[in-house]
């Protein structure tokens, strides 16, 4: 009975790795690519923009994913739950059908939501050219629920390089110029 229980473990952890490995794609690179987003450039970090009516948990995210921006670059974004700022690159996070922003420009066809629509916990992270007037670009984090949205910012915060066990085992963030 015992060897069974080992197999089945041996078996979940060996497709858990595969699983995982089979999909490594990565969202940051140290090198400003056609159409892609500068999470940081010259010293200055994109403002973060959520809706205040958004859940409670996506803007205590989005103060972490600031202070994990500011732990990477050095650089502090400002974090904007009301009018948007004005700057000409803005990270734009929220929940589809909580979020005024996320919503807008789902409606002005500027975002597509078709792989979060009728999902649970899942979600994207997609720059847009001109969504808004006055703003060049933005990236976009919007998820399917709650649990969507902060899983979308926790992942960028993994791919730039801040371990999820930064707290708890004091892994070293590596600052990125």
């Amino acid at each position: 009975m015992r060897w069974r229980a080992f197999a089945w473990a041996v078996v979940v952890v060996a497709s858990g790795q595969w699983a995982w490995a089979v999909n490594p794609s990565s969202l940051v690179a140290d090198s400003f690519g056609n159409g892609a987003f500068a999470l940081a450039a010259d010293g200055v970090v994109p403002p973060i923009v959520f809706d205040a009516d958004d859940f409670p948990g996506v803007a205590r995210t989005a103060k972490q994913l600031q202070s994990d921006l500011e732990a990477v670059s050095g650089a502090k974004a400002e974090l904007a739950s009301g009018d948007l700022p004005s700057a000409e690159r803005l990270i734009f996070v929220g929940t589809v059908g909580k979020s005024r922003w996320i919503d807008k420009l789902i409606q002005e066809g500027k975002f597509k939501d078709s792989d979060l629509a009728g999902k649970w916990e899942s979600f994207v992270i997609e720059p847009v050219q001109n969504p808004m007037p006055g703003v060049e670009q933005a990236l976009v984090i919007a998820g399917s629920d709650k649990r969507g949205t902060i899983f979308g910012m926790y992942e960028l915060s993994a791919q730039i390089g801040v371990s999820p066990w930064y707290w708890w085992a004091d892994v070293p963030i590596r600052r990125r110029p």
